[in-house]
């Protein structure tokens, strides 16, 4: 029996505590629970997206080939993000961790929990300039727009600085 494997992209950010150890914890966790890990960019440092914050964030993304179905990966992606603790709230604040899944392959799923692509993905810059370095010429099916398209769609970045860190990779 051949096991299916599917290339994912994760989006990883933290503003809170020490933001390089909460990537770093999250991409073992990542590597750990969900599968083997391709790539990962480089870090940015971007303004918060959504709300008003003095915190920047430190933010990343990475690709890696796992065999759990979205359901699951959604499900693992927010235990890890509860375990590096993360607190759910209604409205977006300041996080140790987050891990929104980006894309899986071509899948488009609409789900009242899970939407795939991600549903803000082309009005992300810290999604966007990151996906660009891994892949600018991977397409967003749902938009029927390139990676290095959708980023020179965007109105404003808020990105203010290339970090030149990069990450344990295991």
């Amino acid at each position: 029996m051949e096991v299916t494997h599917f290339d994912c992209y994760l989006s990883l950010g933290s503003n809170i505590g020490d933001k390089l150890a909460n990537l770093n914890k999250a991409i073992r966790e990542i590597e750990s629970r969900i599968g083997k890990i391709k790539t990962v960019s480089s870090i940015y440092e971007t303004e918060p997206w959504g709300y008003e914050s003095d915190n920047q964030y430190f933010n990343c993304v990475v690709l890696v080939a796992t065999q759990l179905s979205a359901t699951k990966l959604l499900k693992e992606t927010q235990e890890i993000e509860k375990e590096l603790g993360r607190l759910k709230t209604q409205h977006y604040t300041d996080r140790t961790i987050d891990i929104d899944i980006l894309l899986i392959d071509n899948l488009i799923i609409n789900e009242d929990n899970l939407q795939i692509p991600h549903p803000h993905i082309t009005k992300r810059d810290f999604v966007l300039y990151p996906l660009a370095e891994i892949n600018p010429h991977l397409v967003i099916n749902k938009h029927f727009l390139t990676i290095e398209q959708a980023q020179k769609n965007l109105n404003k970045t808020l990105i203010s600085k290339l970090i030149d860190i990069k990450l344990e990779l295991l």
